[in-house]
């Protein structure tokens, strides 16, 4: 299991549930019974690979599926029917989140090529990665969280914690410094939880 996402709007009746190979799973808590949604090359419906990486729900209520091979795609929960990825060469999602100024956009996180900067249609709008400028200090990302700032914060396994700044322009790395006690413990980071002051 990669990913669990509660949808608040069942009032914690469904668990959805992303899978390493078997495709995205319904738990319905009621029933105690699991409905598999998984890839059929005959049918361009299903979802596009059975490797779920990320859920979430965005602000217009709009179900996405992060996948390993087929990118992020939009479902119809309530018909189960998916749609194609909104951009085949963005690929190995790892963490989406929808930009607090502009709900059109959407950041995403991946696990070979860094942070890409998207329109909901798929439109590459900027990516960040080891190997743009301005860039990422590595391109496996583990987490984004976006403060009430506009800046972009990316959890990286390998590059410490990076700062995208508001207009885009330029990143801030936060990495583990041994010669510092005050820098970050460790390089590798996993995840990024804010405070009820934003912290």
């Amino acid at each position: 299991v990669y990913c669990i996402f509660e949808d608040p709007a069942d009032s914690g009746k469904v668990l959805w549930i992303g899978t390493n190979g078997g495709g995205l799973n319904r738990w319905d808590r009621i029933t105690n019974t699991f409905r598999a949604y998984v890839s059929s090359s005959g049918n361009p419906y299903t979802i596009g690979d059975n490797s779920v990486r990320f859920l979430f729900k965005d602000s217009e209520g709009f179900f996405w599926v992060g996948t390993n091979k087929s990118g992020l795609q939009r479902m119809d929960a309530d018909h189960g029917r998916f749609e194609p990825s909104t951009n085949p060469n963005i690929k190995f999602i790892r963490y989406v989140i929808e930009d607090r100024r502009d709900k059109n956009i959407f950041w995403v996180g991946t696990n070979n090529s860094g942070v890409f900067r998207i329109e909901k249609n798929g439109k590459i709008l900027q990516q960040y990665s080891s190997q743009t400028k301005p860039g990422l200090s590595f391109h496996i990302v583990r987490g984004l969280y976006q403060d009430n700032d506009g800046k972009v914060w990316v959890a990286t396994q390998g590059g410490g914690l990076n700062c995208i700044a508001a207009d885009g322009q330029s990143v801030t790395v936060y990495n583990y410094d041994p010669a510092n006690p005050q820098s970050l413990s460790n390089s590798i980071v996993l995840c990024i939880l804010p405070d009820t002051t934003q912290n």
